[in-house]
């Protein structure tokens, strides 16, 4: 058997982003026991924090990916813009024995490897008044080089996909959607008890709102729906929250929620963790009653993909993107509607049996060696439409 070598790039902080962290874990395992092996590209800062996370992954230690050579990455991209190419990276790539370069941005329609980079989202189109005129343009242009220098495109959700394409058949076929369900594969269960003590969650009955504090993320909703509840609720109900407490647009926006938090009194109501362990996270999903995605607009949601793989009561925006995705229990609200969101609190804080939860999530549970064998099919037969 022949292997080929497939290179990632993490030129990010492995701790400010776990959604892409996890993303890139599900990876590896979709190739383990393959022909095809994960190559991670990475500085020697992320080397430390990622050779806990990749096992037994082959590291590429360099610099040329880093965010903060922005002089190179301009000179790289009017390189592959004018030439069709970089012929730095190019041979770079190929010293290092790499096949596919992937999700990870394009190396230019004359490369010589096949490279297939993925656009994450399109909050620039759904939700303009969160970026600036610069921020778009460049994002525009992203999205011209990755139709016109790349093999192909990794797009999550057919929503996007409509997005990307515009009604034109041929950008389209351009695009490839890989839906990313989390398979848990590195889940370990822990003891309520022990998960509840390690954080001081003093409510045994509690909803998780897992998401960073991007504004677009719309936590406020959350807090209204919260703060709408009679008096009697607002002693039973908690929400727990768990994410990166910045938002590199809005850096104001944290100190914000935590402002209204101590202004309505919801102190008691609202618990913020902040980043935690990722089986921590997988944890704390499991014990709740059921998981809350407010957000505005998603690229795909690595949380709600999460609630479906637990089979969890999942209590999500009305946006396209959340209606592709659709777990099975799940319930939806207007993104402003903090009032529908507040009878589900209720209503499922009511309703909730520990015995009958724990038979849905271990059912579920059993059935993710069927979510791992899907994600092979599909990531090994966007590769096959390549001659490498």
């Amino acid at each position: 058997m022949t292997v080929k070598n497939i290179g990632i790039v993490i030129n990010f902080n492995p701790k400010s982003w776990m959604g892409g962290l996890q993303y890139f874990k599900n990876v590896h395992q979709i190739c383990k026991n393959s022909k095809y092996t994960l190559n991670i590209i990475c500085n020697k800062k992320n080397y430390h924090q990622l050779k806990k996370e990749f096992i037994d992954v082959r590291f590429i230690l360099t610099n040329i990916f880093d965010l903060n050579r922005s002089k190179q990455r301009i000179f790289s991209k009017l390189k592959i813009l004018l030439l069709g190419k970089d012929n730095f990276l190019e041979n770079f790539l190929i010293k290092k024995n790499i096949h596919y370069f992937m999700f990870s941005g394009y190396l230019g329609r004359n490369s010589k490897i096949i490279n297939i980079p993925t656009i994450w989202d399109f909050q620039e189109i759904i939700n303009p008044s969160n970026f600036s005129f610069k921020h778009k343009v460049l994002r525009n242009f992203n999205h011209f080089m990755c139709i016109t220098n790349s093999s192909k495109v990794i797009l999550s959700t057919k929503h996007d996909q409509n997005i990307f394409s515009g009604g034109d058949h041929k950008i389209k076929k351009k695009s490839y959607v890989m839906n990313m369900q989390d398979p848990l594969t590195d889940f370990k269960i822990i003891s309520k008890r022990k998960i509840l003590d390690k954080y001081k969650i003093k409510n045994k009955k509690y909803f998780i709102l897992p998401n960073q504090y991007w504004k677009h993320k719309n936590h406020i909703l959350a807090l209204k729906a919260l703060e709408s509840l009679e008096i009697s609720w607002k002693k039973k109900i908690l929400i727990v929250s768990t994410g990166e407490p910045n938002d590199w647009r809005y850096q104001d926006h944290f100190r914000y929620i935590k402002r209204y938090i101590l202004k309505k009194n919801l102190k008691k109501n609202y618990q913020i963790l902040g980043l935690i362990d990722r089986n921590d996270l997988f944890n704390l999903i499991y014990h709740s009653i059921g998981l809350i995605q407010p957000s505005r607009s998603e690229g795909e949601s690595g949380s709600v993909e999460m609630a479906k793989s637990f089979n969890k009561i999942t209590l999500l925006s009305r946006i396209d993107v959340h209606k592709e995705q659709r777990p099975k229990r799940s319930y939806f609200y207007d993104v402003d509607d903090y009032k529908k969101l507040s009878n589900y609190l209720i209503h499922f804080y009511q309703e909730f049996n520990l015995i009958k939860e724990k038979k849905l999530i271990n059912k579920s549970l059993d059935d993710n060696k069927k979510i791992l064998n899907k994600l092979k099919k599909v990531f090994f037969k966007l590769l096959k439409m390549f001659k490498v």
